[in-house]
Order: structure tokens, then sequence, then C-alpha cells
């Protein structure tokens, strides 16, 4: 199995899909019927085909919760899916959830929380624009975990943790991110992404 991701349209000999952020998965993947996911792209896509991506912001999350599986055992050097950008237009392919939409809850005046039950999947990492959030990790029983909130101390610490502050699991339903954020102000006037893919 062989995927490239380039930048260049046009490099394909078989036929072409089209995806698009306004697309529909009904269509059939012309430019004036773009598909809407990536995946649903590759399934009907073969070997010697091109998956080609308008610009615009895709989230993997919204199309899955798990990985997007490419399974095309007969590819060989000269023959295998590509997936690419259409001509020069922008793409960008994000494994997180985005928090817009979401209601930061203070805490204590300097720790808030937003509920983790939007979450397909178990958070790994949290950023602001370019900027990491430190994720807090315990160990439990040899194995790295959530931190309680009681071991956030510093501006730019996250972790997951339930109602009572102790680090959750891999259910999301009953736990709540907590952040200290940057400069201890308000995250509700700022965008952050759960990064949800290693």
């Amino acid at each position: 199995m062989a995927v490239l991701l380039s930048t260049t349209a046009g490099t394909a000999l078989g036929a072409d899909y089209v995806v698009a952020t306004d697309g529909d998965d009904g269509n059939p993947g012309t430019v004036d019927e773009p598909l809407a996911t990536i995946a649903h792209a590759v399934s009907m896509a073969g070997n010697g085909d091109a998956v080609q991506l308008r610009g615009g912001t895709y989230r993997l999350l919204d199309e899955s919760p798990d990985a997007i599986h490419v399974t095309l055992s007969d590819s060989t050097e000269s023959s295998f899916l590509t997936i690419e950008a259409f001509g020069d237009e922008e793409v960008i392919l994000l494994g997180s959830a985005s928090t817009e939409g979401q209601t930061w809850e203070s805490v204590d005046g300097t720790l808030w929380r937003v509920s983790a039950a939007f979450l397909p999947k178990n958070p790994t990492g949290l950023f602001n624009g370019d900027r990491r959030v430190e994720h807090v990790m315990k160990d439990v029983g040899g194995t790295r975990s959530h931190a309680d909130i009681a071991d956030l101390s510093n501006p730019g610490e996250w972790t997951k943790a339930d109602d009572a502050g102790l680090g959750c699991g891999s259910d999301n339903a009953a736990c709540f991110v907590y952040l200290y954020p940057y400069d201890a102000g308000d995250p509700n006037g700022h965008s952050y992404e759960l990064s949800q893919r290693k």
C-alpha cells in the first residue's frame, strides 16, 4: 500500500475524485459535484487514481473517530493511489477537535474546564494557535495517565479529570478538560485544538 500526499495536481493517470468541504458523498466526485469526505473518495478510488482536495480545512475526526484506512495491496511503484491538493489550493488536514462553540467555565478564577463529552477520542495534546499547552501526566501502576487537577501548578498546563478533579481514563462522557491558561486569563476568548491523533 502506498499513499502520496502532494501539492501538485494532474499527476495521476487514472480517474480523479474531487473532495470539497462543501461537497456531498452522494455526488460522483467531479469538480462540479465534489465528494464531502476523503474517506469516501478513498473507498471509491483505486491504484492509478487521484483524490484531489479542494482548498479548505479537513478534520479527519469529522470523517471517522478512527483512522482512515487505505489498503490497496496491489499497488506498485508505478501504480498507486495519490492524494493531492487541487491545483495550487491550500489544504489543511487536522487530526484535532476544536473547542470553538464550547464554553469554558471557571473553577477557581485561574483554573477553567470544559466538558470532554464532545470529543470522539481521548485527547493527547492541547494547542492554542502555535502554542502547545503542557499536558501534565502521572504514573498509575507503571502507566502514564492524566494527572489530577491538583497537579496543575503553572500557567500553560492542562489535564483531563472527572468532576472531583481526579485524572480520567479514556471515557470522555463523565470527564472535563481542565486548563490553567497562559497569563491566567479567560480561555473563552481563544480557540484551542485538542489533539486526538498521535
